[in-house]
């Protein structure tokens, strides 16, 4: 009998869950790569971080034609950055209304195996279909559609220097203060990716030799499930768990 159990979804748990996002890249951008959408994002937070962490010396460059060239792109990137997040919601709020954004309808298989009462459910996914799936409270872990300003997109962390003070919030302490104590984990539909390098920290973090975690359930598509448990044998401190693997069919 499990004590405490919390569940960790991502992109995998939704079909399709890349369309809304895709189609708020195309407002933005004249070209994108569809062999990988996490480009154009890594891309845009690159230049954010280094512009506004020079931008404090652009008064001192000699050449103030440059100075000025920086400052505009600068401004520029930042509002690509705003209005990227603001077509993202715009698309993933419409997607859920017509219906093209849901849930796998495996999740109903995880909620009745292997979910309690009590049970902590956290996401990376940015829409709000767990609450109303669940009605429940659910954890968005990279912010949610409720506030673009929320949102954290592919390879940003907590204190990028160009977000708005308020949104710099403590999402690593709040998440790792969630899973103290837990001693089963669900992992469906997250890949643990290198372009979310603040999660396995948090993981790493929390699940130390002395936590009480004993199990993690992961589910997963097959050429996924494997990936996964190399990453999280990897990141996990602690080496005293039991890992079981479940395919979610196609």
């Amino acid at each position: 009998m499990f004590k405490k159990i919390a569940m960790i979804t991502g992109a995998g748990s939704e079909p399709d869950s890349w369309l809304p996002v895709e189609r708020a890249l195309k407002k933005n951008y004249d070209n994108i790569p569809s062999c990988d959408l996490n480009l154009p994002f890594a891309n845009l937070i690159y230049q954010l971080r280094w512009l506004k962490k020079y931008s404090s010396i652009f008064n001192n460059f000699k050449n103030p034609k440059r100075a000025f060239k920086l400052k505009n792109l600068l401004e520029k990137r930042l509002n690509l950055y705003d209005n990227l997040k603001k077509d993202i919601c715009e698309e993933i709020q419409e997607s859920c209304l017509n219906q093209e954004l849901k849930l796998n309808n495996f999740l109903d298989v995880i909620i009745k195996d292997h979910l309690g009462n009590n049970s902590i459910v956290l996401t990376t996914n940015w829409d709000k279909l767990l609450e109303k799936k669940l009605g429940a409270y659910i954890h968005h872990i990279h912010g949610s559609i409720d506030n673009f300003d929320s949102l954290y997109l592919p390879t940003e962390v907590i204190e990028e220097n160009y977000r708005k003070p308020h949104f710099q919030r403590n999402i690593t302490g709040q998440t790792m203060h969630l899973l103290e104590n837990i001693d089963k984990l669900i992992i469906y539909g997250l890949s643990l990716s290198p372009l979310d390098i603040e999660l396995s920290f948090i993981l790493s973090d929390t699940f130390t030799e002395d936590s009480p975690l004993k199990e993690i359930n992961i589910f997963d598509k097959k050429n996924n499930i494997d990936i996964v448990e190399q990453r999280l044998k990897f990141i996990l401190k602690k080496k005293d768990i039991t890992i079981f693997k479940h395919e979610v069919p196609e």
